[in-house]
């Protein structure tokens, strides 16, 4: 996988952020791009039709694209963007000093894009957290069940672990998730140390049905209901 352009957006207090655009199936040099004013945008919601209290909220990432269309390296990468699968491209927002501040999907069919007589034109990108994409990922290891008991952190990052771009950007020595649960159970010992995620076990088969259907693919609960669950 290869950075393949990369773009700077100025926030209307002035802070800089950069938009990093990877291709999976690239290896040649990166591109800059110019981005609109206040072109990047991060939105989140509850990943389905709830009130307040959804116990999940994704979110979404828009950036828009100033495109001249005499540039075959922009034209050349949203002809590439249309025609490719979900996952190719993955997308990262950082600060100008490098911090992480957002990473995702980047979603083939919601490319927009507005072309009139001039010699600019405004492409929209929109880039997923993936959140929502999970609830088509089943629960298992290829195929097969988990077994055993895992606390519900390892549940979770087990989840997380199936989108795309989590092995893309993050590695196996990578700080990847933060909890903080203000709840114990009696049996706990309370403390700041003692996040209750980390301590409690679940085994794995309280996300498996196994008197529905009657078969591994049809009993197997979506990796979004295992963390919709917890």
């Amino acid at each position: 996988m290869g950075l393949r352009l990369y773009g700077i957006g100025i926030a209307p207090n002035g802070t800089q952020y950069n938009a990093s655009i990877y291709d999976t199936t690239y290896s040649g040099s990166d591109s800059s791009f110019d981005i609109a004013r206040n072109g990047i945008q991060i939105e989140w919601k509850a990943s389905e039709q709830e009130d307040l209290y959804s116990p999940i909220y994704g979110s979404v990432c828009t950036i828009d694209m100033l495109v001249p269309v005499s540039n075959s390296t922009l034209t050349t990468f949203i002809s590439d963007v249309r025609t490719s699968k979900e996952g190719r491209f993955h997308v990262e927002v950082t600060t100008q000093a490098g911090a992480k501040i957002w990473r995702g999907i980047l979603t083939p069919d919601t490319l927009s894009d507005e072309t009139d007589e001039g010699p600019i034109f405004t492409a929209s990108l929109t880039a997923i957290c993936g959140l929502a994409a999970l609830k088509t990922v089943p629960y298992y290891d290829s195929g097969s069940l988990y077994t055993g008991r895992y606390t519900l952190i390892q549940h979770i990052l087990t989840a997380l672990g199936k989108l795309s771009h989590v092995p893309v950007f993050w590695g196996a020595d990578d700080a990847f998730l933060e909890t903080s649960l203000d709840w114990w159970s009696v049996g706990m010992t309370a403390g700041g140390a003692n996040d209750p995620l980390n301590i409690a076990y679940c085994d794995h088969s309280a996300f498996y049905d196994f008197k529905t259907k009657g078969g591994t693919d049809k009993d197997v609960l979506s990796c979004y209901e295992v963390l919709r669950n917890i």
